[in-house]
């Protein structure tokens, strides 16, 4: 999962006065197939699979949004843009993480790097793994590949030291 940005969103509904700062995580339908809400992510890339989030069950009550309607996204893009885009919701998910049931929408990573203007980049990239253990045991390797395409690789306590 490749964390694209921040941007504000809105729901296109009777509460569309509502509005919320969100992290946007993307992912890459071709290469995912994650279930959501018992149904599969759009995984084939069409284009019409191109404008669709999904967005944790919190954020969605947060801007009075359900599957089928429109969540509109305000952010920054990377050449100092304007990053505005209008999504359709097609599954909302309850990790039963409340930080990030209220705080994550996920797109197509290449509706992402357009809205944002980041083709070919991301600014995090996500990993995880079967248990903490794991994750701890993989990031000397990830530090030495991060090294040869001039990246950091930190751990969460690193992004997030408190």
């Amino acid at each position: 999962m490749v964390i694209g940005g921040i941007a504000i969103a809105r729901g296109a509904s009777q509460h569309a006065r509502l509005q919320f700062a969100c992290w946007i995580a993307c992912y890459d339908p071709p290469r995912l197939g994650v279930a959501v809400d018992g149904r599969a992510r759009p995984d084939n890339g069409t284009p019409a699979d191109r404008d669709t989030a999904i967005l944790g069950d919190m954020l969605a009550r947060n801007l009075g949004l359900s599957v089928g309607k429109k969540v509109t996204l305000l952010g920054a893009a990377r050449d100092g843009s304007v990053a505005a885009d209008v999504l359709r919701v097609v599954g909302i998910y309850h990790s039963g993480i409340p930080e990030l049931d209220r705080s994550i929408l996920e797109m197509p990573l290449s509706r992402a790097q357009d809205t944002f203007a980041m083709t070919g980049r991301a600014n995090t990239i996500a990993l995880g793994g079967p248990s903490l253990g794991a994750v701890d045991d993989a990031l000397p390797a990830l530090k030495t590949l991060g090294r040869r395409y001039g990246v950091s690789a930190v751990d969460w306590s690193a992004m997030e030291p408190a």
